[in-house]
């Protein structure tokens, strides 16, 4: 069975394109467009990993990866930022909120598969 990746970001056409590519690299993909859906896909189903975007409306980034962190059931899942917010300041809020990897946006497919590999 191959790995099961969570997509999450607000940007459906981001999310659709990311998917595509990772099945094409043999991942299963489910996708969330909001915060508050990918923690309703992560109590039901526990993917090897989540891609994550941080700007989405009503619950970021940030805190949907703090409510992971917290919950001894998903704590151990692998995160992956991909996000437009690309400042210093903000990768450094990405690590220490408990990120493994952070990617901004633009960002090539290639090496977004490369680095879901690598976690």
């Amino acid at each position: 069975m191959s790995d099961l990746v969570l997509v999450v970001d607000d940007e459906q056409d981001v999310a659709e394109a990311i998917e595509r590519s990772l099945k094409r690299a043999g991942y299963q993909t489910l996708a969330a467009y909001r915060g508050a859906d990918a923690l309703a896909l992560l109590r039901q189903q526990r993917p090897d990993i989540v891609i994550l975007d941080i700007v989405m409306p009503g619950m970021s980034g940030f805190d949907v990866l703090r409510y992971m962190r917290a919950a001894p059931d998903l704590s151990q899942i692998p995160v992956l930022f991909l996000t437009g917010r690309g400042a210093i300041s903000d990768k450094i809020e990405g690590f220490e909120a408990g990120a493994d990897d952070y990617l901004t946006k633009p960002f090539d497919l290639r090496e977004l598969e490369l680095r879901v590999k690598a976690l």
